[in-house]
C-alpha cells in the first residue's frame, strides 16, 4: 500500500471508531434482538472498501473489531467483534462482486450507477445473511452466549429476526457507502480500487 493508502485507512479506521455507540452514542438497537445494533461505523468500512480495496477495506474493519473487543460491554464481547468483521467482510464480498458482474463501466459509472448499487446491495444483503445464518445458530446452539435458547426458538424466531436485521442493515450501509466514497473520490481525487 502507498503512504497515501495508509493514511486514509488510518482516517477511516479512525472515524470507524468514533462513530462506535461506546463514543458517538449513536446507535439503535434492533427492537426484538437488542444486542443487535443499527450502527453507522460499517457505512466508513464500505466506503474505505470502495475507495481503496480489500486491504484497506478489511483493515478498517480489523481496527474497528479490535476497538469493539476492548470496549463493547457483556458477555459477548469478542463475538460480536469477529461476527461483526465476518459480516461487514461478507458484505465486501458481495460489492466485490457486483462490481465484476458491472465491468464494463467506467470506475465512475461504477461509484454511482444505480444498477451497480442496487446489485451490490442485493447481492451484499444475500451474502451477510448467508454467512451469518450458520453464525448465530452455531453460537445459541452449543450456549456460546448465557442465553438458554430451545432449538424450535432458534429455528423458527431468532434466525429469521436475524436475517430481517442482516438485510435492514446492508439496505442502508452499502447505498450511503457509494455516495460517501463518491464524494471522497470526487473531492480528493483518491480514486476507485474495486
Amino acid at each position: 500500500m502507498s503512504t497515501r493508502a495508509i493514511a486514509m485507512t488510518i482516517a477511516f479506521a479512525v472515524l470507524a471508531i468514533v462513530l462506535n455507540p461506546a463514543i458517538s452514542g449513536v446507535g439503535v438497537p434492533f427492537p426484538p434482538i437488542p444486542s443487535l445494533i443499527y450502527n453507522i461505523w460499517e457505512i466508513v468500512i464500505i466506503a474505505a472498501f470502495l475507495l481503496m480495496g480489500f486491504k484497506s477495506g478489511i483493515s478498517v474493519a480489523l481496527l474497528n473489531s479490535a476497538f469493539l473487543f476492548s470496549v463493547y460491554p457483556g458477555p459477548t464481547r469478542s463475538i460480536y467483534a469477529l461476527g461483526n468483521t465476518v459480516a461487514v467482510s461478507s458484505m465486501m464480498i458481495g460489492v466485490y462482486v457486483a462490481n465484476l458482474l458491472t465491468r464494463k463501466r467506467s470506475q465512475e459509472e461504477r461509484l454511482s450507477g444505480v444498477r451497480t448499487i442496487t446489485l451490490s446491495t442485493v447481492l451484499a444483503m444475500i451474502l451477510r445473511v448467508a454467512v451469518m445464518a450458520p453464525i448465530m445458530y452455531g453460537i445459541l446452539h452449543f450456549n456460546i452466549v448465557p442465553a438458554r435458547v430451545p432449538e424450535s426458538a432458534i429455528i423458527a424466531v431468532v434466525l429469521p429476526l436475524q436475517a430481517v436485521y442482516n438485510v435492514t442493515i446492508a439496505l442502508y450501509t452499502i447505498p450511503v457507502g457509494y455516495l460517501i466514497a463518491k464524494a471522497v473520490s470526487r473531492n480528493l481525487k483518491a480514486g476507485n480500487k474495486i
